[in-house]
């Protein structure tokens, strides 16, 4: 069982839409989060509170990117999710088809209904529904077949009175994926935006305590805050396969935490995929710290044109850019893309890049700092 630590501010507002559905008040919600976050573990406890209760009927979907063409597939599942004795569903076809059919296919002759079509079936189950509380739930819905949510949108705009809460729930930045007729019904008087951040020291040292790990102090709450950006999958990961006690002690830079093993593998894959002089360019970033000036990286790393190695480490999104206030500067995307970079440089490639770092730094304390990192 994935513990379930912190959010109260997240859940008191869902339940609090709940209560405006209960009410006659429809309410469409969506939930951003960066990958790890916790949206799921949200919304599975938004729909175990809303199940509790006797009124409510619960319908539940997901997207998936290797399923995003399977049109009305998200529908599907919803009418699936509640099982056949719930009254008033939709009678989909388990046949959902691609959105653009087959020539080639006899199975795919058959033209599928448009997405205002099925909006309108929806709408009037949901109408059939009224003596119970309707919960829609859509996780990963920047992954949802179009097809699918274009007709909940059809159905969604024209609530009324209606006892319904749809909850969508997307990656950060992703939501600019989802149909422009969502976003607005979002925007507009029924909705509401939930951006999750990372949990606080508190929630972490409660995420430790519930995984059974000791240890887990205020100093070392700070660090897996610092370390992680408070993403509890991270932390959750980290925690179970390194213990505590052999974190690397590094009170200057207390960021620098192990990179779990699915994080590390995920980084060397895009890293290892990069040019040699991309490579070297967040080599250098990785020994400078979690961002740095373009041209302090490019001194340490000996390189002469930084163009093509910020294009290709943003487009693997290992780094992202600062240009708006001055001078460019980059960063790491997380502060455990750095860990597994900065683990994944050799012995000889570090003492070179901490010397070269040492060299250059203005700071006689970074300078220390640096020739320390390099000894031998």
């Amino acid at each position: 069982m994935v513990p379930f630590v912190g959010r109260q501010t997240e859940l008191g507002v869902l339940h609090a839409c709940l209560a405006d559905a209960r009410a006659g008040r429809p309410r469409v919600v969506l939930i951003e989060g960066a990958p790890g976050i916790g949206k799921t573990a949200l919304l599975d406890r938004l729909a175990e509170d809303a199940a509790a209760a006797d009124d409510v009927v619960v319908l539940r979907a997901s997207g998936d990117l290797h399923e995003d063409l399977l049109a009305y597939g998200v529908l599907g599942q919803l009418a699936r999710s509640a099982g056949p004795a719930t009254p008033g569903l939709p009678d989909l076809p388990d046949r959902s088809g691609p959105a653009v059919a087959d020539p080639a296919d006899p199975a795919d002759s058959a033209p599928l209904a448009d997405p205002i079509t099925v909006g309108a079936q929806w709408l009037h189950r949901l109408d059939a529904m009224a003596g119970s509380v309707v919960v829609i739930i859509i996780d990963d819905a920047m992954w949802a077949d179009r097809p699918s949510l274009l007709a909940l949108v059809f159905a969604l705009r024209r609530l009324v009175a209606d006892r319904v809460l749809a909850v969508f729930a997307t990656r950060e930045r992703a939501a600019g994926d989802l149909p422009e007729s969502l976003t607005r019904l979002i925007t507009g008087h029924l909705g509401a935006v939930l951006r999750l951040s990372g949990l606080d020291e508190r929630e972490l040292r409660d995420l430790a305590t519930a995984l059974g790990v000791s240890g887990v102090g205020s100093t070392v709450a700070r660090r897996l805050r610092e370390g992680t950006d408070g993403n509890p999958l991270h932390a959750r990961a980290l925690l179970e396969e390194f213990p505590v006690t052999v974190w690397p002690v590094n009170r200057q830079d207390e960021s620098l935490l192990p990179a779990p093993r699915p994080f590390r593998h995920l980084v060397r894959s895009r890293y290892q995929h990069s040019a040699p002089d991309t490579r070297r360019f967040v080599d250098a970033l990785a020994v400078l710290g979690l961002h740095a000036a373009v041209a302090d990286v490019m001194a340490i790393a000996g390189l002469s044109d930084p163009v093509g190695p910020i294009d290709e480490a943003t487009a693997s999104d290992l780094l992202r850019v600062r240009s708006a206030d001055g001078p460019w500067s980059v960063e790491f995307t997380h502060p455990l893309v750095r860990a597994a970079v900065y683990d994944a440089i050799g012995p000889a490639a570090r003492y070179t890049l901490h010397t070269a770092a040492a060299r250059v730094s203005a700071d006689e304390a970074a300078a220390l700092r640096h020739r320390v990192a390099a000894a031998t």
